[in-house]
């Protein structure tokens, strides 16, 4: 089983903001803004909110709560009505298509999605404001285990008549180039000598922060340096990271577990893999720790 570490959500340049942590601990990934995708912001409800307002608010009106978001990857079920059958699934087009078919990216593999959040709290008139004792943090903030990769390609017509309850996924509509492929969900998560995670779903996204889900390393005021395993380190040559094999970029910490990596300030899918399957499994189960099963 490889890890894909992907970056997905509001950055810098697609929404201007971080996604909220509020102030009971939950959290919301806010899609990205698109043109052309079929779903727009009012209609999204994550735990009782409603993502239009919240997205209103947070870019103080540069979005509104009616403009169109790419909601990808679509990973709660209860976001939107669904159709029969649906799956959690995530798209992928182009040169990050391609850096996923060259790792080797199958069925079986899992995708852990991060993006930029930061605490939030709420006034006594509803709206939502920077929480001053906050901080940028990147955190893991969902999941996707392959169960199978549908090649949409160009035209997605076909792929729509046989998979009918992905019409609503944005990456059947609109225009797209021929590379172009949607990874779906299996049913139960299943993660090699972890049997505790098998009834877990699939696909999902994780309700609360917790720091076992926070990359960036604690304390540090750039997002993007990040606390990961000490066996990650290509220094001990049983894990890769793509993108990450330059030894300069991993340091030691005061925590000898533990290593610091100055991560890539662009680019979306990270790929993890090891001949040692346990170091990936020990490092998965801690991020699904405190979740229910």
């Amino acid at each position: 089983m490889k890890v894909i570490i992907s970056r997905k959500g509001f950055d810098s340049k697609y929404g201007g903001c971080a996604s909220p942590i509020f102030q009971d601990g939950s959290m919301v990934s806010l899609p990205i803004p698109s043109s052309h995708a079929p779903a727009r912001y009012s209609q999204l409800s994550v735990q009782g909110r409603n993502i239009g307002t919240i997205v209103e608010t947070l870019t103080r009106g540069r979005l509104t709560r009616d403009a169109p978001t790419h909601l990808d990857p679509d990973l709660d079920p209860t976001a939107l009505l669904r159709h029969q059958g649906w799956r959690p699934a995530f798209g992928q087009t182009e040169g990050q298509l391609t850096h996923l078919m060259n790792c080797g990216v199958e069925p079986g593999d899992l995708f852990l999605f991060f993006g930029w959040f930061r605490e939030v709290e709420e006034r006594p008139d509803g709206k939502l404001v920077k929480a001053r004792s906050g901080h940028n943090r990147q955190v893991i903030f969902g999941w996707l285990q392959i169960e199978s990769i549908i090649d949409v390609g160009s035209d997605p017509a076909e792929a729509v008549i046989r998979h009918s309850w992905l019409a609503d996924h944005p990456h059947l509509s609109g225009v797209w180039g021929s590379k172009n492929s949607v990874f779906v969900a299996t049913e139960r998560l299943k993660v090699p000598g972890r049997p505790e995670l098998n009834a877990l779903p699939g696909g999902g996204t994780f309700a609360n922060f917790s720091t076992a889900r926070c990359l960036t390393q604690e304390g540090q005021s750039r997002r993007s340096l990040w606390s990961l395993p000490a066996s990650f380190a290509p220094q001990h040559g049983e894990v890769t990271l793509s993108f990450h094999s330059n030894p300069a970029k991993w340091t030691r910490g005061a925590d000898p577990d533990r290593v610091l990596l100055d991560s890539a300030k662009i680019g979306q899918e990270f790929v993890l893999a090891s001949r040692n399957s346990d170091l990936l499994a020990d490092w998965v189960a801690s991020v699904f720790a405190d979740v229910r099963h």
